[in-house]
């Protein structure tokens, strides 16, 4: 009777733990439409845990001296498990823009929108919360 007591004790702490807190990869999502604007999301975790070894995502800032003084550029770039890429560039982009990419963690997740007609980013957004998988410590 006491072994039985303590089984199901164990049992339903175990099964606590386990659902104490969700978390979640994300994976890469991509909707281009024809003409309009396209969004691509998903996080570097996200990509690095996926069992398929196309998928990508990115953002980078360029810096490159010219004549007339330094210039940045912005590129974001997200590839999903089927081999379909999303791409947005922007020049000098706005400062929130860099601070952005720069303030990217493996575990947040980045969307990025951008005009499919000339390929411009639109928008950047980070999203962080309790729900994602912690990867090395990183918040």
């Amino acid at each position: 009777m006491k072994v039985t007591k303590l089984a199901f004790v164990c049992i339903a702490l175990l099964s606590t733990a386990a659902v104490a807190g969700d978390k979640t990869n994300f994976e890469i999502y991509l909707s281009i439409p024809p003409s309009g604007t396209a969004v691509a999301a998903g996080s570097f975790i996200g990509v690095q845990n996926s069992s398929d070894t196309k998928s990508v995502i990115q953002c980078q800032i360029k810096v490159e001296i010219a004549a007339l003084g330094a210039t940045q550029r912005l590129y974001c770039h997200a590839r999903d498990a089927s081999g379909t890429d999303g791409v947005c560039v922007l020049n000098n982009p706005p400062q929130v823009f860099v601070d952005l990419v720069y303030a990217l963690k493996d575990n947040d997740k980045l969307t990025f929108t951008w005009d499919v007609a000339n390929q411009q980013c639109k928008s950047l957004e980070l999203q962080r919360g309790s729900w994602q998988v912690r990867s090395g410590g990183a918040t």
